[in-house]
């Protein structure tokens, strides 16, 4: 419907950032380095993303230095 009606909610692509601690946080202080960002979107844009790589993934290309979420790698 997304496709076919050319329109997105304003939301959809919204997300935000966790602080995850990389390291036991009991033994020093921490740091900003210390920390990697998890980020969280709503599901629905994650089923639309989903459905867009399954339909179009012929055409994407990324790098060959890119591993990250690569079938067959």
């Amino acid at each position: 419907m997304f496709i076919l009606f050319e329109y997105l909610p304003r939301g959809f692509g919204l997300n935000y950032t966790v602080p995850i601690p990389k390291c036991d946080s009991r033994s020093r202080s921490l740091t900003v380095d210390d920390f990697k960002g998890i980020s969280i979107s709503p599901v629905i844009s994650n089923i639309f993303e989903m459905a867009v790589l399954d339909r179009y993934s012929d055409y994407f290309q990324t790098p060959d230095n890119q591993f990250g979420l690569k079938k067959n790698i």
